[in-house]
């Protein structure tokens, strides 16, 4: 089977939508299946790549005071719903499906995607965020370019984000069971790592902050460029280097975080839940954002680790958060519980036989 990924486009380098598709793409090649991606993000392993354009995005997506409600208003903000973007992307999709004739497509919040996928008759595979069957209100006009598309595609036009899920051969969505509701008719994958497996404990710390608009580069130097363990670490245009034990990745490797003794990242969904089925201690720093937000009251309630506001965060706040995770035996006990209680949920190796 040959499977064609097509991540989200919310900005030029939208790392938690590069996370899921590259999990998904290794999923999907443990099981025997060939992949392709259209896409401007780089970083795929042996999919083969086909361009893609990129969404102008009308202002900051997300911020403290400022974070869109609704998945309309998140896809309207970043320039997915522009009736330019539409046309170019639905076109680069198209010409990707004509050319690698893929036998299905997976589609993770991409409204264009689905229009060519539906255009070229390919069944498509959506992936479904929490807060997209939520009733959240949002201007009617953001819809106006979709449904035009949708109409000169000869498709039915929309009411919600949610109603071009409903020609999906599957919906699913990720996240863990016992903190996220289930959703009617969407298959919860669960974990993309395979969290049943015995992993050795390293001495090594990962950092992931690929969203986070807090000088990253300056705060992850500052705090960890004299420790005396191997520090992985990742930011939005990091350029790959090694300065004694820091090494900074120029493509977020979450694969790392297994047997790692914490993580520190940004509330990115992937990130936060490979930590919790992997029983990792995690700092997450928080903006606000609905699903980061989301994120860290979870960990809070779980106690896994600590949360700190990306508006005060400081080296001394950053590096002192880390000490007490590491060196108070609570966190990661707790991990390891929250870790015990979705053992149950499937994971990587179990999830690709469904595809």
């Amino acid at each position: 089977m040959k499977v064609l990924i097509l991540p989200a486009h919310r900005n030029p380098s939208d790392t938690a939508s590069f996370m899921l598709a590259r999990d998904i793409e290794a999923m999907m090649e443990a099981n025997g299946r060939q992949t392709a991606v259209c896409s401007q993000l780089t970083g795929f392993n042996n999919a083969v790549k086909f361009d893609a354009p990129v969404p102008a995005g009308k202002k900051k997506l997300f911020g403290k005071w400022d974070a869109p409600d609704s998945q309309e208003e998140v896809l309207y903000r970043s320039g997915m719903l522009d009736t330019s973007f539409l046309r170019d992307d639905i076109s680069a999709v198209r010409k990707a499906i004509k050319t690698y004739q893929p036998d299905m497509i997976f589609e993770f919040c991409r409204p264009s995607g689905i229009i060519a996928a539906r255009a070229e008759h390919v069944p498509y595979i959506s992936y479904v965020p929490y807060g997209t069957y939520k009733d959240i209100p949002f201007e009617t006009s953001y819809l106006k370019p979709l449904n035009k598309a949708l109409s000169e595609h000869h498709l039915e036009q929309v009411l919600r984000i949610r109603d071009m899920y409903d020609a999906a051969a599957r919906r699913i969505t990720i996240g863990p069971s016992m903190l996220y509701p289930k959703m009617k008719n969407v298959y919860q994958l669960g974990s993309l790592c395979s969290h049943r497996k015995a992993h050795t404990e390293k001495k090594h710390v990962c950092i992931f902050l690929g969203s986070s608009g807090k000088w990253p580069k300056e705060l992850i130097e500052d705090s960890f460029l004299g420790a005396p363990y191997d520090v992985f670490a990742w930011y939005t245009d990091a350029q790959a280097s090694a300065r004694g034990h820091l090494k900074i990745m120029s493509t977020p490797r979450t694969e790392l975080i297994a047997g790692s003794e914490a993580c520190i990242h940004d509330g990115t969904d992937v990130v936060f839940s490979k930590c919790l089925y992997l029983g990792i201690p995690q700092v997450l720093i928080d903006d606000g954002s609905w699903n980061r937000h989301r994120n860290a009251s979870a960990l809070i309630r779980l106690g896994s680790g600590i949360v700190l506001n990306e508006e005060t965060v400081t080296m001394a706040k950053l590096y002192e958060s880390y000490r007490k995770i590491i060196t108070e035996p609570a966190y990661k006990k707790r991990a390891l519980r929250a870790a015990e209680a979705l053992y149950n949920d499937p994971d990587l190796s179990e999830t690709a036989k469904h595809f």
